[in-house]
């Protein structure tokens, strides 16, 4: 048995990722993915308003549902059910990993601002999960990763710089040393949250045998979904409304930035590279800055044409140069090979 510092060797059990159409086909799901998590801002404000939920609430209800929604894929198209210690054992850390990702963004925006929170947050994904492999691995970051991932975290920088409003900041009202601590801490909250999400991906990259990863992150979601849902009950809002419109847009949340957007993710990410895997979180904003500009007709700044570049030159720079391979011959997991 191998450690998770062990020199990179190929995945026992699985298939080396094919260079041709398997990366490909990874780059189509993660772009894929990165897009339908634009659509989250739009479709959970709208959510938020209509219904009178807490955020954290709509984050369980998000989860709750999404998770179900996949889950109900999977069992439709025969993907097996979850067997053996290991496998629960990893969906149960899954679900610590993605309860703590949601309240951490959520309480570092109660405390500090939608904007600061969006950049820390997504823009240090990248860099921690390419971090992580390194330890993982022991050996440093390649050039083309650091060069995709340092341009795509500059280019959300000015898309959210090009696009805040200081009239729309959230967070107390306070000065001095308490506007200090306060934006400290609401920067290592979004750090936390970030560094969970890039977490939960490492995790997955690693094939458990008897679990599909798309099963993992669906019971994970499920079980984040009721632990956000305990923790807020005691600050549930008395009056909610739950009307016909209020429980489509919840559908909408649940399925296409949630059970959608993190099925196609986790089903690419073993077959993508490590940067790939980064850069691609970035179009989120990127999509959700779209959005306002059609739907509630913004105007992007000059900034954010120019972080939108840079957005998609790092797209474009982690596909061409990031492979399945990386160095000292290490080989990402492919698909599971199929047993009877």
């Amino acid at each position: 048995m191998t450690s998770p510092f062990s020199p990179r060797l190929p995945w026992r059990g699985h298939r080396p990722a094919r260079t041709g159409d398997g990366r490909a086909a990874a780059v189509a799901l993660l772009c894929t993915a990165g897009v339908l998590w634009g659509f989250g801002g739009v479709l959970g404000s709208a959510l938020a308003e209509r219904s009178g939920l807490v955020p954290s609430l709509v984050a369980a209800g998000r989860l709750g549902l999404g998770g179900l929604f996949l889950l109900t894929y999977l069992a439709v198209t025969g993907v097996p059910f979850p067997r053996g210690r290991t496998a629960w054992a990893r969906i149960g850390v899954l679900a610590l990993l993605s309860a703590v990702f949601q309240s951490c963004y959520f309480a570092s925006i109660a405390i500090g601002s939608v904007s600061a929170a969006t950049l820390v947050t997504i823009g240090s994904v990248p860099v921690s999960l390419v971090l992580l492999d390194a330890i993982r691995s022991r050996a440093r970051p390649t050039l083309p990763e650091l060069r995709a991932t340092l341009v795509g975290v500059a280019g959300l920088a000015l898309v959210v710089a090009g696009s805040t409003d200081p009239s729309t900041a959230t967070g107390p009202a306070v000065d001095g040393e308490a506007s200090g601590l306060h934006g400290a801490a609401a920067h290592l909250l979004a750090l936390a949250s970030g560094l969970s999400f890039a977490s939960t991906a490492a995790v997955s990259r690693r094939p458990v045998a008897g679990l599909d990863e798309r099963s993992g992150i669906a019971y994970g979601f499920v079980a984040a979904g009721g632990i956000l849902l305990l923790g807020s009950a005691p600050w549930a809002p008395s009056a909610v409304t739950l009307d016909g419109r209020a429980l489509a847009l919840l559908v909408a949340f649940a399925l296409l930035p949630t059970a959608l957007a993190y099925g196609m993710y986790f089903r690419g990410l073993p077959r993508a590279s490590t940067a790939m895997a980064g850069v691609t979180t970035l179009l989120e904003p990127l999509t959700a800055t779209v959005l306002a500009v059609v739907l509630l007709g913004d105007r992007p700044s000059w900034l954010s044409w120019a972080g939108t570049a840079l957005l998609l030159l790092s797209v474009v720079d982690a596909a061409r140069h990031g492979s399945t391979t990386g160095p000292e011959g290490d080989v990402r997991p492919a698909a599971p090979v199929p047993r009877p």
